[in-house]
């Protein structure tokens, strides 16, 4: 599994995961399939959704990500990841 590394926003507070982690995916990753990484989330205990929401708690983002869901993310201060 790769590294990840945790873009944050001015002025955010960590966000902590745990089991009450909402997920959304983006984009795509070199050595993850979206089934792989969905699976793997789930099976953390984290929710894994399609559209970020304000229930949303941490954007995973591959590459080209959707600049939608990243702007939504910012606007909403969720934490967002990249792969290194």
């Amino acid at each position: 599994m790769q590294c990840l590394s945790v873009i944050t926003v001015p002025g955010e507070t960590t966000t902590s995961i745990n089991k009450d982690t909402v997920v959304v995916i983006t984009g795509t990753f070199p050595n993850h399939t979206r089934t792989s990484l969905t699976a793997l989330c789930r099976s953390r205990g984290y929710v894994v959704e399609d559209n970020v929401t304000l229930r949303t708690t941490m954007l995973l983002c591959g590459v080209e990500p959707s600049e939608a869901k990243i702007a939504k993310a910012k606007r909403y201060n969720i934490c967002i990841v990249t792969e290194l």
